[in-house]
């Protein structure tokens, strides 16, 4: 079934569970549910299981967390449920550290992992300095000598909104910048002879999401490197919306074969997110085969002339339509963006407002408002699915602007950079608000921030 896969990367054992090379394409999603809380984090990652959900991903941000996840692990497989469990790190190298010997998997950003620590002065930005390399080899290496020891991989999980300063002022925020960050550190895991190595490039922004994974494939290829591929959008948002874009950056890249783990991120319950990521799965297994395969996957010198393109899928299970006609609309647009397109169901009807989502989440044409938000996790520190509906209902007549709703600081700032508008939780009970990438009101009460931010809207929006 996977026998027409461009990328067979090695196969890893994650839990008992084997992925990469020719194995199924694995799901997997996050609690989005404290990490103290013990019980509650527990039920949520059974009934993720229970839903379809292979791996499971914890956020863990300081000792204690870390310690809260032995915990999470024993009770879980006191109930019989021998779930592979991802702890989510970041900043904290130390955190990294202990939850190595307690998970099957960590999940690191090399933008904050250890490179955040070592800034640019003055004198270096100038003269392209790299302070802090020695450093970040070392860190990076006690990590592995601990994961070797305990069995556990490591995901290099890079995203485009965290990328170091040293990274970010060397190539700028772009997709080579999320290459030179992963190959960086999968480098000095290759030199020292460690390969339980997955690894992810995640943005907001389909296309950059799409280049930068394919561009981290062709770099481990020419390195002699072939380590399994992760794939995701993050920010997606919730919906509709959401689907579209999930789909719409994970369906290119599996239908040229790169991807061995997916997750479909989704401002809503994480169960949610797991009938649209086996849609994508089944979707994919069966077109790999050579005569289901889609003409647009087959040959790579599709007319770049424009035309009209009708694309006819099965209507009768409307989540289906959605995900699928995104994921290969969007792989069509990558090749020839400059066409129009017809999404028509089998019943007959037609989809224009679906061919204009798609054509928004690809960066092809923004027809209304755009909308990013964070999937959420145990950092997120407001409901976040509550506010993000408020906002909409507020703010769905506005036309060619970004707003985003971020749960936490870790990768809100960066991920919205681009966005007109930002709420992110700063802290319990507290909102910062931006403009143009710019904070313009922090710490805020949370009860004031929507009208805080409607305000904002008012006051700056052109022609407002």
């Amino acid at each position: 079934m996977n026998s027409h896969k461009q990328y067979i990367s090695r196969v890893l054992n994650i839990g008992g569970m084997r992925l990469g090379g020719r194995q199924p394409l694995r799901i997997q999603s996050m609690t989005n549910t404290p990490t103290m809380d013990v019980d509650a984090t527990s039920i949520q990652a059974i009934e993720l299981f229970e839903a379809g959900c292979e791996i499971v991903r914890i956020t863990a941000r300081n000792m204690k967390e870390a310690g809260a996840l032995e915990k999470i692990r024993a009770k879980l497989e006191n109930q019989g449920y021998n779930i592979p469990l991802v702890a989510d790190i970041h900043f904290n190298p130390r955190v990294a550290e202990e939850a190595a010997t307690i998970v099957h998997k960590i999940r690191i950003n090399p933008g904050n992992y250890l490179d955040r620590q070592f800034f640019l002065s003055k004198e270096q930005k100038h003269d392209g300095g790299e302070p802090g390399r020695n450093e970040i080899v070392e860190g990076v290496l006690r990590l592995t000598d601990i994961c070797r020891k305990h069995g556990t991989l490591i995901r290099v999980g890079v995203n485009h909104g965290s990328l170091s300063e040293r990274i970010l002022m060397k190539y700028g925020n772009t997709a080579r910048g999320m290459v030179a960050s992963a190959m960086e550190f999968l480098e000095i895991c290759h030199e020292n002879n460690f390969h339980e190595l997955l690894v992810s490039m995640k943005s907001s922004h389909v296309p950059t999401m799409i280049t930068a994974t394919r561009d981290i494939v062709q770099e481990m290829m020419a390195a002699g490197i072939d380590y399994p591929i992760h794939l995701g959008v993050t920010e997606a948002g919730e919906g509709e919306d959401g689907r579209v874009r999930s789909a719409a950056g994970i369906g290119p890249l599996l239908g040229m074969g790169i991807g061995d783990t997916i997750r479909v991120s989704l401002t809503e319950d994480p169960v949610a997110e797991i009938p649209v990521a086996k849609i994508l799965r089944d979707h994919y297994e069966d077109v790999r085969q050579p005569e289901k395969v889609p003409l647009a996957w087959q040959n790579e010198e599709v007319s770049r002339k424009p035309e009209l393109v009708e694309m006819k899928f099965p209507d009768h299970n409307p989540e289906v339509l959605t995900v699928v006609a995104s994921a290969e609309m969007s792989s069509l647009i990558m090749k020839a963006k400059d066409n129009d397109f017809r999404i028509i169901g089998e019943s007959g009807k037609e989809y224009p407002d679906l061919v204009l989502k798609i054509l928004q989440a690809t960066g092809v044409r923004i027809s209304g408002t755009e909308y990013i938000s964070c999937p959420t996790c145990g950092r997120t520190t407001f409901d976040i699915q509550r506010v993000l509906k408020e906002v909409k209902q507020h703010t769905k007549g506005l036309k060619n602007v970004k707003i985003a709703v971020m749960g936490c600081i870790v990768n809100g700032p960066g991920e919205m950079a681009d966005a007109d508008y930002g709420y992110v939780g700063a802290a319990p009970g507290k909102v910062t608000l931006y403009h143009k990438g710019k904070t313009v009101m922090k710490n805020i009460p949370e009860k004031d921030a929507l009208k805080e931010l409607l305000e904002l809207i008012n006051k700056t929006l052109p022609g407002e």
